[in-house]
């Protein structure tokens, strides 16, 4: 247990100091430690759910929630987090499940670390031009969504993400922060990130329960203690995260997280294509216990 409380908390830790989501890597990071791929995507939807439940929490204590538009985003994530679980059920039934789950990630780590690529090595050439003194964090990749767009428009836009990102957070446990905060602040114009941060947060931890729950009714493993473990851990790690955050969050560093993610999406992928060394295995799915 001690090595996965280690795992939780240094996820805690780069997220918050870096500014990434951290499920992102919790589930490979679980299935490289010998964890089975449903019993992770599991795991990192309860602790999804969890530390989202703590930063509503604070920025409903701060003022910095608007209910309004948490619930918006919500209604769009429950159902396409319903479609997700018959998804995830389908694929079950059929034996597809590890195989989607390993391709899923392989394209999401590949992709945000191209975009996180992207973003810091144009920030780090701003820089270096003096035009700018942006670190990377304040501009990203959805800073060109068009604020001539129509307030019904850029509603349905938001909506249809939420929905999307719902049945990732049912297939692969991942909560997608890092997409809906910057879609909120760029293409909603809100005058704050923290709302977007309160209202991603608010949607997380109510989509991330019921898609908890579905598992637990559906008989998929759902580790209690395993799952309260991670958010204990990633919950202290963001307090570490915190108070170094500013020091960190430089281009360099996050060029290097880039590369981690590249790295974890080429062992997913290596692992794809090697035969396993036993090809049978009489172990019960859902009896791994963390170490």
């Amino acid at each position: 247990m001690s090595r996965t409380l280690l795992i939780a908390g240094s996820l805690g830790f780069v997220s918050t100091a870096l500014g990434f989501e951290g499920t992102l890597l919790l589930a490979p990071i679980l299935i490289f430690i010998g964890a089975p791929p449903s019993t992770a995507v599991v795991s990192s939807v309860y602790q999804m759910a969890g530390t989202s439940s703590a930063a509503a929490l604070s920025a409903w204590r701060t003022n910095n929630l608007f209910f309004r538009l948490g619930f918006l985003l919500i209604i769009p994530g429950l159902a396409g987090s319903i479609v997700g679980m018959f998804l995830l059920i389908y694929l079950t039934a059929n034996g597809y499940i590890e195989l989607i789950i390993a391709i899923g990630y392989i394209m999401l780590l590949q992709t945000s670390s191209v975009l996180i690529m992207i973003e810091n090595l144009l920030a780090i050439m701003r820089r270096r031009s003096d035009k700018t003194e942006d670190h990377g964090t304040k501009e990203g990749w959805a800073r060109d969504v068009p604020s001539g767009l129509g307030k019904h428009v850029r509603w349905c836009a938001v909506s249809i993400v939420s929905g999307c990102l719902g049945i990732i957070n049912a297939l692969l446990g991942v909560g997608g922060d890092f997409i809906l905060v910057r879609l909120l602040a760029d293409t909603l114009r809100l005058s704050s990130s923290v709302a977007a941060i309160g209202a991603a947060a608010l949607r997380n931890s109510l989509v991330g329960a019921t898609v908890t729950g579905a598992h637990a009714y559906y008989h998929f493993p759902v580790d209690i203690v395993l799952g309260t473990i991670l958010v204990v851990g990633g919950m202290l790690g963001a307090q570490l995260g915190t108070l170094v955050g500013s020091r960190l969050r430089r281009p360099e560093v996050r060029i290097l997280l880039a590369l981690v993610l590249m790295g974890v999406a080429g062992k997913l992928a290596f692992d794809l294509t090697v035969a396993p060394a036993n090809l049978y295995s009489t172990s019960e799915e859902g009896s791994w216990q963390g170490g």
